[in-house]
């Protein structure tokens, strides 16, 4: 673990949402990709964002919520840096809310449409889900729908703006010629 960063932006975001999880009476586990398994600071970080390793997950009564901290961010295939959406959906057999720290994006392709994608792809694996888009981007994803709007109405009623809550580009139909059918290219 790099202790430069400890307590840093994105650790206080991260708090903010784990406090807002605990809110809606979840327990939040993490999942600290980026830490030293040695270091001894990393307790720092869990006192500091109320929250407790994944390791010590078991099975039991009441919702929980995984917070996965990679280094940069969701990326379709794993590495040391970043957490796989395949992970991240296997994760929500076990809890019912994963978010996840998303600075992994493309400068040359739009960020929004990048989101879209990742949205899109945690969609075809039976996830739901909903950007926070800000400097710091997170990604949450459930299984259920309703656990992911109750995360929402919380923020929004925490004072978050309506356009820091990203669901991903809708894109409209494409036309096709008259007299022809639409092929599966065309949605």
């Amino acid at each position: 673990m790099n202790t430069e960063y400890l307590g840093g932006a994105h650790d206080i975001v991260k708090r903010f949402f784990c406090e807002t999880m605990r809110s809606l009476d979840y327990t939040i586990y993490i999942d600290p990709m980026w830490l030293n398994p040695n270091d001894e600071r990393d307790g720092e970080l869990f006192a500091l964002l109320g929250v407790k390793h994944v390791r010590h997950w078991s099975a039991r009564p009441g919702r929980t919520c995984l917070l996965i901290d990679p280094a940069i961010g969701v990326a379709e295939r794993p590495n040391r840096t970043h957490v796989s959406i395949d992970r991240i959906a296997d994760e929500l057999v076990r809890h019912s809310i994963v978010f996840a720290l998303d600075q992994s994006f493309s400068r040359s392709t739009d960020r929004q449409v990048q989101m879209s994608r990742k949205l899109n792809t945690l969609s075809r694996r039976g996830a739901a889900g909903f950007y926070y888009d800000s400097s710091a981007k997170f990604l949450f994803t459930s299984r259920t729908a309703s656990h992911l709007e109750s995360v929402k109405l919380r923020l929004r009623a925490m004072g978050v703006p309506e356009q820091r809550i990203f669901e991903g580009l809708h894109e409209p139909r494409r036309e096709t010629p008259a007299g022809s059918r639409p092929t599966a290219a065309a949605y």
